[in-house]
């Protein structure tokens, strides 16, 4: 089994993150294994310091 994880973090800003993963293409040398990807944007309030927003798009 093979995992590779990246992580884009942008403070209240979820969709944005979501789109520089993509936009970054990071998923492109995976996507020929035949095995699942997840896409995962998470979204961070900075004043209270927890997590406020989360999307997971699987390719």
């Amino acid at each position: 089994m093979f995992y590779s994880y990246f992580a884009a973090l942008v403070l209240d800003l979820v969709v944005q993150c979501n789109q520089q993963i993509k936009g970054k293409g990071y998923a492109k040398p995976y996507l020929g294994l035949g095995q699942p990807i997840h896409q995962i944007g998470v979204e961070l309030n900075k004043a209270s310091r927890s997590v406020v927003g989360l999307e997971v798009e699987m390719l």
